[in-house]
């Protein structure tokens, strides 16, 4: 199962980031990031929509509310998606946002995150069997 991870590109999201890399690879799933993808060669738009195009599963923070651009497109695509939000940096969401599976996770204790992104995880394998 390809699964493109989209979290913010900073130090303070590094720990975010290892916790799902942890959960995907727990479940033997290397995780796509788009700054592995991308190349001076590939204009930064075409090579993140041809890394949702090729994921079959999108795991987003949308703590910051900065890859929204990237989940419309995953959207119109339906591709599945497994939003994440940090409950410091909640705030209020996009009304669009709502209707979607959202979850929560203290940046201080991540243990809870690696679990129910595999629950996830497993939900998602049962639907493609």
């Amino acid at each position: 199962m390809n699964t493109l991870v989209l979290v913010p590109m900073d130090q303070s999201y590094v720990p975010v980031l290892d916790t799902i890399k942890e959960a995907l690879s727990e479940r033997s799933i290397e995780p796509i990031l788009i700054d592995k993808v991308f190349s001076p060669s590939v204009v930064w738009s075409n090579a993140v929509t041809n890394a949702i195009q090729v994921a079959d599963l999108i795991v987003a923070d949308v703590s910051r509310k900065n890859v929204l651009y990237e989940l419309g497109f995953a959207h119109a695509l339906r591709k599945p998606t497994l939003l994440l939000v940090s409950t410091e940096e909640k705030g209020d969401m996009p009304f669009d946002l709502t209707a979607y599976q959202i979850i929560p996770y203290d940046p201080k204790d991540l243990s809870p995150l690696r679990r129910q992104i595999q629950r996830f995880l497993d939900y998602q394998q049962t639907k493609l069997l």
